[in-house]
């Protein structure tokens, strides 16, 4: 995984200032520069030439100046390359056209105003599901205090076709960063259910749930040393809401940054996310970085 430019996406709020001091460090981890991009508002109909737009825009354009100042800072500080980049428009369409425009390697963009169902905005849902290069959302739900050093990724798997040429990308991002690996999946035990229910309403056979656990630790050391990643360490985790599994296991474990594929799949892969992905994504209170299903056919 080569990553030589990064499109920052900032919307000014205070959350922007921890969005900018994270992709600074992964920047100056990586070696890569920097393209800070803000959506400037679309003027509303009728009033693109009126004087009070005119005064707005101004005062827009100022603090929005200011601001790009203020953030630029913390990346000099690290004596990394940055620019700014302003489109008119909607963020949804704008994060897209300037990613391309700019040729980067990855989007870094906060989670958003929170959707009931998602925990995600629907601009990041959009650029999630429509993007051609890695996504990484980070965390902007509550106060922005929290800051995330990646000495860990945590690397979930399905072993599905992606799976594999997700751990691929994560063995050499973890080589980049000079971080460890921790590898994992979420096993759903079986239940017993109908006239097989125990009369106690128990639902473990513990038995089964033991092999079941070692059959998949087995099967992830394989997948992982298969791609690599011999250091790797295993985790087999067991439940009925996947995402928050996974969410919970990487505090767990101190990771400081969660790295998946899309689950899209033929034809739907650039309309439908796969769910236990874009739930991760929401829920999740460490980053969360997102290889599109595009791109691991065009680099694998």
């Amino acid at each position: 995984m080569s990553i030589r430019h990064i499109l920052t996406c900032v919307d000014l709020s205070p959350h922007a200032v921890s969005i900018t001091a994270f992709a600074s460090g992964l920047a100056e981890r990586l070696g890569a520069a920097i393209t800070m991009f803000h959506a400037d508002p679309n003027p509303p109909a009728g009033a693109e030439d009126s004087s009070t737009w005119r005064r707005f825009a101004a005062d827009y354009a100022a603090g929005r100046e200011q601001a790009a100042d203020q953030l630029g800072q913390d990346v000099r500080g690290r004596g990394v390359g940055f620019d700014f980049l302003t489109l008119i428009g909607s963020p949804r369409h704008t994060i897209l056209e300037a990613a391309e425009f700019k040729r980067t390697d990855l989007i870094i963009i906060g989670s958003g105003v929170e959707d009931e169902e998602r925990g995600i905005g629907s601009t990041v849902a959009r650029v999630l599901r429509l993007a051609d290069v890695p996504v990484l959302v980070v965390p902007t739900r509550g106060e922005p205090t929290r800051t995330w050093n990646i000495d860990r990724i945590l690397a979930p798997t399905d072993f599905q076709e992606t799976s594999e040429a997700g751990l691929r990308i994560v063995r050499d991002l973890a080589h980049a960063l000079g971080c460890g690996v921790s590898v994992a999946t979420v096993v759903h035990w079986p239940r017993r259910t109908g006239l097989l229910a125990v009369q106690d309403g128990a639902a473990e056979m513990p038995e089964l749930i033991t092999h079941l656990v070692e059959d998949a630790r087995m099967a992830l050391v394989e997948q992982a040393r298969g791609v690599g990643l011999t250091t790797a360490l295993p985790h087999v985790i067991g439940g009925d809401r996947p995402a928050e599994a996974l969410a919970d296991l990487a505090v767990e474990l101190g990771c400081g940054l969660i790295a998946l594929p899309s689950l899209g799949k033929g034809t739907l892969a650039r309309v439908l996310l796969g769910s236990t992905t874009e739930r991760l994504v929401g829920v999740s209170t460490v980053p969360v970085l997102v290889f599109p299903r595009a791109y691991l056919e065009r680099t694998h």
